[in-house]
């Protein structure tokens, strides 16, 4: 921690000098009250106005100054200096405001009492955070390597102080400030003198403006702020006096001669940082010029075999460096590990010993440019056993010989991999076939006989339903409802294999236009049923606009049948863009939109999360809610299908939620 001596004054400003200085000021000012006591003067609000204003700016930039100082240099002394001329530019600005003409009629206080009070906030404020500098540099000094208090604390204090005084003033009523039976007129002036006096003593004491511009400056601020306080404003009888307007001078006379410090300061810095520049940069150089070349060289040569050792070394692929007669010269340890040779058996011997036959005239040295070739080869281990690599081999000249590098990848799980996905790709293209005939077969040869069941059934009932007795009556209505569930079915079953194999190609979607469809389409059951349907603004994504329709309408549509007895049923449908959810592709480059819908209709146990989606689950009887149990199961395929995923959460007896996440842009275009 610095003590805040490093500036160093010429040696012509002796401590004799400057107490002299210190003490021909102090009598000065005083002579000069005593002389011009009694002049008849009276200001005025306006000129007060003006005064305070540039004392304000003089303030902040006092503050400013010092605490970029405390920052380059990390005095505590510095920081409370800077945080009290800061928290004084705020209280000088309130008082300001609160005394100027326009603000006067809003305080609870009249001028003979707001302006001496919001005045002594401010020059009470300011001596009380110069003695503190003191303090802080007395316990750093005694307690070396610890910090007085932290920069947030001392930020903090002066903005709890300057919140306090501006609230105070404007709810509390003040005292009066003028006590014209008393020798001194404004007693109250003598408690931001003392705290100035107790600076003023331990900047004395502190012995630093000896040497330091910034502590010479702050000791002359000091004399000034006690004389202007004590001195001055004590005896000042009334509002604009001449002892009023002159304490207010020399307010602004001590926080410019606070700043003086301080540019000074910053002068001597920036003078003795050049000099000192100037001497490293002409060392520095002086010895680059006799080192670099010697330097560059060794490091050069040093870097590029400790690159190349490792390299060879660390790479996971084999590498083998072979001449133009085929003998292989190094052989590294992955290549090792990948032939089961060690490097001192396979050195000196012939590259076909690895890979039998590869080369043939390949390796002539004859080629007017670097030879390049990609390949894939069979190797041979040293157990004699085959497995398949990749041969990446470069040609490179070494002075006037001719060698080649061959990088070896064992390839036979990729080879294994790509066998297995040949085959999952075909037996997939014959799912999908077999799949499409079945949709071929349910949508013609299933439904025909069908409706003719349907047909003859529904005609028997009408022609023949005088004849037949109670129970042949229920024994047609039961197998007509046994043909339109069947009939639901299948259709069903049609809807679910289509999602695949009958997509349309991807398209921007508004979904706001989707979920005004699906309303449309539930308008009665919506009516009929009082159903409170909440839908936000949705975004546009890329989509298959018909199954989004099959999402929305399956999805809106459980919520308004798994409605509670009783209860009026309330959807809502939301949707927001986030990142990729952990576990789909794209990462965290990728946008997804995640759709929730959520109603308060009967719920569902959340064990049973994952089973909802499996199709023909049902976690309730037919005689309780219609359905083929489908409906889920094609909404997770659709969202699969759009590469997203869809999870459900439920409470039993207060409502479920549906979130269907799916991304915002489609890579491919086509279905």
């Amino acid at each position: 921690m610095n003590n805040g001596t490093s500036e160093m004054k010429p040696a012509s400003t002796s401590p004799k000098r400057r107490i002299a200085a210190y003490l021909i000021l102090g009598s000065g000012l005083i002579v000069a009250f005593m002389a011009v006591r009694g002049v008849t003067w009276q200001g005025s609000v306006a000129l007060h106005t003006t005064m305070e204003s540039v004392a304000t700016l003089l303030a902040a930039v006092v503050g400013a100054i010092a605490l970029l100082r405390y920052y380059a240099r990390r005095e505590s002394k510095i920081l409370y200096v800077g945080a009290g001329f800061l928290g004084t530019a705020f209280l000088d600005g309130y008082h300001t405001l609160v005394t100027s003409a326009f603000f006067k009629p809003m305080m609870p206080s009249n001028l003979p009492s707001l302006i001496p009070w919001s005045w002594i906030a401010s020059r009470q404020f300011l001596a009380i955070f110069l003695v503190l500098s003191c303090l802080a540099w007395i316990y750093e000094r005694r307690h070396r390597g610890h910090v007085f208090v932290t920069p947030a604390f001392v930020y903090l204090s002066t903005a709890v102080f300057a919140a306090v005084s501006f609230l105070f003033f404007v709810i509390v009523p003040l005292p009066r400030a003028y006590y014209s039976e008393l020798f001194f007129h404004r007693p109250e002036e003598f408690g931001p003198a003392f705290f100035f006096l107790l600076a003023l003593i331990g900047y004395l004491y502190k012995g630093g403006w000896r040497r330091d511009s910034v502590d010479h400056w702050l000791v002359i601020t000091l004399i000034v702020s006690l004389i202007g306080q004590a001195v001055f404003m004590s005896v000042s009888g009334k509002l604009f006096d001449f002892e009023f307007d002159a304490a207010h001078t020399l307010k602004k006379i001590s926080y410019l001669c606070a700043l003086t410090g301080f540019l000074a300061s910053m002068y001597q810095v920036l003078k003795n940082s050049n000099s000192l520049n100037v001497k490293l940069r002409q060392e520095v150089l002086e010895r680059q010029r006799e080192q670099v070349i010697l330097l560059r060289v060794q490091a050069d040569l040093r870097d590029s075999e400790e690159k190349a050792r490792t390299t060879l070394e660390t790479m996971a692929d084999g590498v083998v460096t072979i001449d133009t007669a085929g003998i292989v010269k190094s052989f590294n340890p992955a290549a090792e590990s990948l032939f089961g040779y060690e490097a001192a058996e396979i050195c000196g011997a012939n590259v076909d010993k690895l890979m039998p036959g590869a080369f043939g005239a390949h390796l002539d040295g004859d080629s007017k440019t670097n030879l390049k070739i990609r390949k894939e080869l069979v190797g041979e281990r040293k157990d004699r056993s085959k497995f398949d690599i990749e041969l990446s081999l470069s040609e490179m000249k070494i002075g006037a010989a001719c060698m080649f590098t061959g990088v070896i990848r064992d390839i036979s799980p990729r080879k294994r991999d790509e066998a297995e996905l040949k085959k999952y790709a075909e037996s997939l293209r014959r799912s999908n076939f077999e799949l499409e005939q079945f949709a071929s077969v349910a949508s013609h040869d299933l439904q025909e006989p069908l409706r003719k069941v349907q047909a003859f059934g529904d005609r028997l009932r009408r022609k023949y339903a005088q004849e037949l007795d109670g129970q042949g009556s229920d024994y047609i209505d039961r197998m007509l409802k046994s043909t339109a569930r069947m009939q639901s079915l299948i259709d069903s079953l049609l809807s679910f294999s289509r999602i695949s194999t009958k997509g349309k190609p991807y398209q921007p979607v508004d979904l706001n236009e989707i979920a005004r469809g699906v309303t449309d389409d539930l308008e009665i059951v919506i009516r009929e049923n009082n159903v409170a349907l909440n839908i936000e603004d949705l975004p546009v994504i890329d989509a298959d606009p018909h199954q989004m329709r099959q999402l929305f309408q399956n999805l809106i549509g459980n919520a308004i049948k798994y409605r509670r007895a009783g209860v009026d049923p309330i959807v809502h449908v939301s949707a927001h863009v986030a990142p990729a959810p952990c576990g789909l592709a794209g990462g965290e480059q990728s946008r997804f939109c995640q759709i929730t819908v959520s109603d308060n209709g009967i719920g569902f146990d959340n064990a049973y999360a994952e089973k909802i989606f499996v199709i023909f689950q049902r976690l309730h009887g037919r005689g309780e809610y219609d359905g083929t149990g489908i409906g889920l199961a094609i909404c997770r395929k659709i969202v699969e299908r759009h590469g997203g995923s869809i999870e459900a959460t439920g409470k039993a007896n207060e409502g479920a939620r549906f979130v269907a996440s799916l991304p915002v842009s489609q890579v491919l275009e086509e279905a």
